[in-house]
């Protein structure tokens, strides 16, 4: 399964076959930095064209405030139907379905959890998944599934104690 947390950034971990993958350098799954988004976007760390730059919380009300707009990702979300705001929701929401689909056809999770607090917002897995899909070849879209985690602030402790202790 992989895990994708949405807020600040873009935070993710991935387990395959039981194991959590942390790569030859300890560094995988930094998949907020991966190079997904167009090169006009300077990342916090320096990067350019990161994922987490035109699909996270940050980046949608950083978006929304420079036309005026309430840079709170919870406003913006309960006021989505407003066309001004579906302006900066929908490329950013289509940033993150095909960031999906490509952590999808790269690792074949049988799960994806999106946590952190983005993923609260009512309905978001549902307009995800629906976006998501038709940038899946067709074996894996009978496959794809995307659930918001049941732990809330304390996953990231949880899952530190959980790896100190295995």
């Amino acid at each position: 399964y992989a895990v994708l947390t949405l807020g600040t950034g873009i935070g993710s971990g991935v387990v395959l076959n039981g194991k959590l993958v942390t790569g030859a350098h300890g560094l995988a799954s930094e998949f907020g930095h991966a190079a997904l988004a167009p090169v006009v976007h300077v990342c916090g760390c320096g990067g350019i064209g990161h994922f987490e730059t035109v699909a996270s919380a940050d980046w949608i009300e950083k978006a929304a405030k420079e036309v005026g707009l309430p840079s709170d990702f919870k406003v913006l979300w309960q006021r989505r139907e407003e066309e001004k705001i579906r302006k900066i929701l929908n490329p950013a929401l289509d940033a993150l379905a095909r960031g999906i689909a490509t952590l999808v056809v790269t690792i074949d999770p049988e799960i994806i959890v999106l946590s952190g607090g983005m993923s609260r917002a009512e309905g978001l897995v549902e307009e995800i998944e629906k976006l998501a899909l038709p940038y899946l070849p067709s074996p894996f879209r009978q496959y794809l599934k995307i659930v918001v985690s049941k732990f809330r602030q304390d996953a990231a402790l949880l899952g530190t104690g959980l790896l100190r202790n295995s």
